[in-house]
């Protein structure tokens, strides 16, 4: 099967489910980040060295965890709209490839369940403005095996499709203060998701953190984003191999 009938099938599939249908608007306020994010995608291709080829090694190692692939899941949540216990069968899927799951919002036993498929799993937690909720969820991460942790730092607003914000009075904002208060609570590597800028990237570094994300988070929380590749050299630039 090729590639675009494999899309088109599975889009049949979701489009059965009634799935698609809750998406295709989807994004903050106009949705233009999450339409700009596929069509900058598409100006890219690849370059070809052909003379004295090798087989490549896509091997990478993270957080003392060696991969086949640099290529890994999202910050995953939810999805029980298209199955069940959606984020283990991901799980599932990520370990026979090898790489590495990232997790989101789920429950305790959404977790657990993802762990114990043995694949190397990245808990990712929300900017609770309750830190005391933050502080559970990485502990709980920490004890069920979790290989690192994290936050969400551009996802104080809550998620947003169209002008309907979800959670926000649960979220808030993270200082440089809060955050190495909440790196304290965990021994794992900490990573802050959604830096967009040199002067996150740099605060990142201050902090000490375990990694970063560079990512606009689909377009799913603030409008009129970045595209993280047009970022990403400059905060290479200031980050150096400092953190991966």
């Amino acid at each position: 099967m090729r590639y675009d009938e494999l899309i088109k099938k599975a889009e049949a599939a979701l489009d059965a489910k009634g799935v698609l249908k809750n998406y295709r608007g989807y994004g903050a306020e106009t949705g233009y980040t999450g339409r700009f994010n596929m069509e900058y995608f598409k100006a890219f291709g690849f370059k070809l060295r052909m003379i004295d080829s090798v087989e490549a090694n896509t091997e990478i190692t993270l957080f003392n965890h060696k991969f086949k692939t640099p290529i890994t899941s999202g910050a995953l949540s939810g999805m029980t709209n298209v199955t069940e216990n959606p984020l283990s069968k991901m799980a599932e899927g990520v370990r026979e490839a090898g790489s590495m799951m990232w997790v989101g919002i789920t429950t305790s036993e959404q977790f657990l369940s993802v762990v114990k498929t043995g694949v190397p799993t990245v808990r990712i937690v929300k900017p609770y403005a309750e830190i005391d909720k933050m502080a559970r969820e990485l502990k709980e991460a920490e004890q069920a095996g979790a290989i690192a942790v994290g936050t969400d730092i551009d996802f104080f607003y809550g998620g947003k499709v169209g002008d309907h914000t979800f959670a926000p009075a649960a979220m808030g904002p993270k200082s440089m203060e809060q955050l190495k208060d909440i790196m304290t609570m965990t021994k794992l590597p900490f990573i802050l998701k959604g830096v967009l800028s040199t002067e996150d990237a740099e605060k990142a570094l201050k902090l000490g953190a375990g990694a970063i994300v560079v990512s606009n988070h689909a377009g799913a929380v603030i409008d009129y984003c970045a595209h993280p590749l047009e970022v990403l050299p400059e905060i290479k630039r200031v980050i150096g191999n400092a953190m991966p």
